[in-house]
């Protein structure tokens, strides 16, 4: 090795330091994960053999909820196709429960609540019924929101939930 190659070498020498240095600072950084990030809210529903749910499948996504922000919502279709009167009874269901503390949900139709309280609270079957005579529809409304009093805890989390409805008792 000469004098020339002396250069190169301290040249890449130090090249390769100021990389390694940049790449100890980086990997000490705590990653700032969902931090920001808005909540996503899907909600779905499925016909039973007493009931006709229109429209069936999906009924709302919405991937901006934030503390304060705009409200999901959505508008469901209940037929009683039975002969007798029923009461009909809703729940949520879901694989996950990133929500359940955080989003508000409420229910209802034109006069009447049928739930509003938390998520998770929706888990258990509603204690109101809604009555629907022989072949009646009802549409019932859906909305969901992240009330501005909460700061932390919903960025980047999800639900992806069904409407479970049940008639009778």
């Amino acid at each position: 090795m000469g004098p020339k190659n002396s250069g190169y070498i301290r040249l890449t020498g130090f090249l390769l330091g100021c990389a390694l240095a940049v790449g100890l600072v980086l990997s000490g950084r705590t990653p700032e994960g969902h931090a920001g990030s808005p909540a996503s809210l899907t909600i779905s529903s499925k016909p039973t053999t007493e009931l006709g749910v229109s429209p069936a499948g999906e009924l709302l996504s919405e991937r901006n909820l934030k503390p304060g922000g705009r409200q999901a919502h959505a508008t469901v279709g209940i037929a009683n196709f039975t002969a007798h009167a029923l009461p009909v009874r809703l729940r949520v269901a879901s694989t996950g429960q990133d929500l359940d503390r955080i989003l508000v949900i409420e229910l209802g139709t034109p006069g009447k609540r049928l739930f509003r309280g938390r998520l998770g609270e929706l888990r258990s079957w509603s204690k109101r019924p809604l009555r629907l005579a022989p072949r009646q529809k009802r549409r019932v409304e859906i909305r969901a929101w992240i009330p501005a009093s909460v700061r932390d805890g919903y960025q980047g989390r999800s639900a992806d939930v069904e409407l479970e409805w049940k008639a009778g008792g």
